[in-house]
């Protein structure tokens, strides 16, 4: 309504504390983003500010006024600013304005009944020395609050990275450590580097043409490092508190880091898997060893070409190279895992809390659709990690000199009628396994995601085609190399998902002009 959060008054009558802490929890009131969601709840400032801004309003507001509204007080509201909290909530329009001066109006009456009766009661209890009852909204907040400790571990850092901070911060270093690891190569010599098989074939295997080191760390990762920070800040900052209007958004905060903390033990097993296994013993047995003996059983790529070209890479710098950029691969494995593991979380707590409202809520429904199109960009973004690695491997055993021209060959084949460029090794899902250690968990948080937070309202064909394009893109990945022409297949699917990651809806954006009449 007139560009903001409309949140209209309820006809069941509640304590206007209660009633407040409700309406700022889930920015009532606020201008709404492009997602049609209020830009974050009310905060003192926000809403002195806003009050201040009223033509009609000359004289303005204290802040301290507003701050002692937020507070857990019985204190109640002026008359006049019953008529600008009113405006505020009822988003400029008369008649809504109006509904909420009656509203707000009748959550003072009844604070004031309700005082009056804990005086008396309070009273009573003196004298008869019983205990002080709980309200049941101030069981709620205590539930919801949990306790407080200082110990922050491995969970609490991981979630921190992403929920916190600027959205750049993390993707900016992954980004970095990249194109740090791109000079190296090229100080070393194996940036850009050929050799001839025995066959006579020459293959082109410099670290700047292998797709698993190029795409998947400076474009891919990164991104699914945004979107899953994206998703993670905001049900940290405003999803959570949305769903609890009558916890303070500070104690739902709270109550989201306390479930991250309990996952803490799966952090751990995660690093030590990254580091150690995928990391270290991998360097050690694949790298390594094969260069401190001379012999590589495997295909020659960036870090072995030292075996067959000691003139250009010594095998003292490919030993110290292949280190550093193992360690560097086991810490961005291990982030987009964490990553993952918050946004398994995520969904739970979503569940979790959903279960705990009074009725489904078209802000239900938004949150839910927020977290649905954050979902599938995470899972394009981490589909296309698993294809880099997968192309690169499928790519080594062929006749091609480089990986474009193994893909060009393909398509060239359907075109000409031509062969396709041969491989020693046919097509098996054993090429497939490395990769299938990123595309499994990520398709599970997926449909772990829309199992746990459900089609919203009205959403049947947005999540028909999130299906369809996921399922587009899983099958271009498991058919990589599997039969001529499959590079099509590819194309369709690379097109697909960067369609879908910038609009996950996949051109249904009917949801938008609804967020003009929204109701909660």
């Amino acid at each position: 309504m007139n560009g903001k959060y409309f949140v209209p008054p309820d006809d069941n009558p509640q304590e206007f504390k209660v009633l407040f802490q409700r309406l700022t929890a889930v920015g009532a009131g606020r201008s709404v983003d492009p997602d049609g969601l209020p830009q974050g709840p009310w905060t003192p400032d926000l809403l002195a500010e806003a009050i201040t801004a009223i033509d009609a309003n000359r004289k303005g507001i204290e802040l301290r006024t507003v701050q002692l509204w937020f507070q857990d007080n019985r204190k109640g509201v002026s008359p006049e600013n019953v008529r600008w909290l009113a405006r505020i909530f009822g988003c400029d329009d008369p008649e809504a304005t109006g509904d909420w001066q009656r509203e707000l109006r009748a959550s003072l009456n009844l604070l004031a009944e309700n005082r009056r009766a804990a005086r008396v009661q309070g009273r009573a209890r003196v004298e008869t020395g019983e205990e002080p009852i709980t309200t049941p909204a101030e069981y709620v907040r205590l539930a919801d609050r949990p306790r407080k400790t200082h110990r922050r571990g491995l969970a609490g850092w991981s979630e921190r990275i992403f929920g916190l901070g600027g959205p750049l911060n993390l993707p900016a270093s992954i980004f970095a450590g990249a194109t740090a690891l791109q000079f190296a190569a090229f100080f070393i010599g194996n940036h850009s580097i050929t050799y001839v098989r025995a066959d006579g074939i020459e293959k082109q295997v410099g670290f700047h043409w292998a797709t698993n080191w190029t795409f998947l760390f400076m474009l891919f990762l990164p991104l699914f490092v945004i979107f899953a920070g994206d998703l993670v800040s905001f049900w940290r900052s405003r999803g959570r508190a949305a769903l609890l209007p009558d916890v303070e958004p500070s104690n739902a905060t709270e109550g989201w880091v306390e479930r991250v903390r309990r996952s803490s033990a799966t952090f751990w097993a995660v690093l030590l898997i990254c580091i150690v296994f995928a990391g270290l013993m991998q360097w050690i047995g694949a790298r390594m060893l094969p260069l401190r003996a001379g012999v590589d059983e495997d295909d020659i790529d960036w870090a072995s070409v030292a075996l067959v070209r000691p003139d250009n890479v010594t095998i003292p710098e490919a030993v110290m190279f292949s280190g550093l950029a193992y360690f560097y691969m086991a810490v961005c494995f291990y982030l987009m895992f964490a990553g993952l593991i918050l946004l398994y979380t995520l969904a739970d707590d979503f569940w979790a809390n959903a279960k705990r409202g009074v009725r489904p809520t078209r802000l239900q429904s938004d949150v839910a659709r927020r977290i649905l199109n954050g979902l599938l960009r995470c899972s394009i973004s981490g589909m296309f990690v698993a294809i880099c690695m997968t192309l690169q491997n499928r790519f080594l055993p062929s006749d091609a000199i480089h990986v474009w021209a193994w893909l060009f060959g393909d398509i060239a084949s359907l075109w000409r009628g031509s062969p396709p460029i041969p491989s020693e090794v046919g097509y098996g899902f054993n090429a497939h396994y490395i990769s299938l250690i990123i595309a499994l968990p990520t398709c599970a948080v997926m449909i772990y995601g829309v199992v746990r937070v459900g089609i919203p309202t009205g959403q049947n064909a947005v999540s028909f085609r999130m299906a369809a394009a996921l399922l587009v893109i899983v099958a271009a990945y498991l058919m990589i190399g599997a039969f001529p022409g499959f590079t099509v297949l590819l194309a369709v699917a690379a097109l697909v998902g960067i369609y879908g990651m910038i609009d996950p809806g996949y051109g249904i954006s009917g949801t938008r002009k609804a967020s003009e009449g929204r109701r909660v």
